[in-house]
């Protein structure tokens, strides 16, 4: 079952926790509420001012004759639309058949470019560039975990690892043969040379600079990787 929205939820609370769900941007989000008699209520984006964004779910499914049963939300710009689940009269969204309330296809999510995980992608992006400024050929690391000690050799894209082709990867010499590979990405294409089982591509903040042979860490998230890839190749 889904989790219930208490009737004093604003709308404005509510949309945000759609959008969550849907990655449709709430600037284009239509919301329709449906009552178990087959009435509407049709909330569209453009007249959502911060007066209607202040209504408490209950105050809105008293607008109409009985109890809320379904809430479809839609685009006005190019997405299909979507059933995100039930109203209990009392004004608490919950799923109406025990069944999920939000069902949609890994490539349509993945596609749209408004949704939280793409804006989390792109954080994390621009957050792995950061890092990197502080990565260059020939600095001494260790790779974070497994403590393994080498040397940068090559900071940049590596288009064959990750669908977002520009994605940012470090190529790293290690000291010992614990590595996967000689330099070659899995596509063939050489970033750097170095002997077999010497080489690794990993996350840039999954590496922390040597001084002096102490390790001194560099900043790194504590989230857990979001582009579904492995972090180290």
């Amino acid at each position: 079952m889904m989790p219930v929205f208490p009737a004093e939820m604003s709308l404005c609370q509510f949309r945000e926790r759609l959008y969550a769900w849907t990655g449709i941007s709430p600037a284009s989000m239509r919301i329709t509420l449906s009552s178990r008699d087959g009435h509407k209520l049709v909330l569209e984006p453009e007249t959502l001012n911060s007066e209607t964004l202040s209504l408490s779910l209950a105050t809105l499914s008293a607008r109409l004759p009985s109890a809320v049963t379904t809430v479809s939300v839609t685009s006005t710009t190019a997405w299909d639309g979507i059933s995100s689940g039930s109203m209990l009269g009392e004004g608490d969204l919950v799923d109406s058949d025990g069944g999920p309330t939000y069902e949609i296809s890994e490539c349509a999510y993945a596609a749209r470019p408004d949704t939280y995980r793409a804006q989390k992608q792109q954080l994390w992006a621009a957050r792995r560039r950061q890092l990197a400024e502080a990565l260059r050929p020939g600095v001494r690391c260790f790779l974070e975990k497994s403590r393994r000690t080498g040397c940068v050799a090559y900071v940049g894209p590596v288009p064959s690892l990750s669908e977002n082709g520009d994605d940012i990867w470090a190529g790293v010499v290690l000291d010992t043969p614990d590595g996967k590979h000689d330099g070659r990405a899995p596509d063939g294409t050489r970033y750097f040379t170095c002997a077999p089982l010497h080489g690794v591509f990993v996350r840039p903040e999954r590496i922390q600079i040597c001084v002096d042979a102490v390790g001194v860490d560099v900043e790194t998230p504590t989230e857990p990787d979001t582009n579904d890839i492995p972090i180290e190749v």
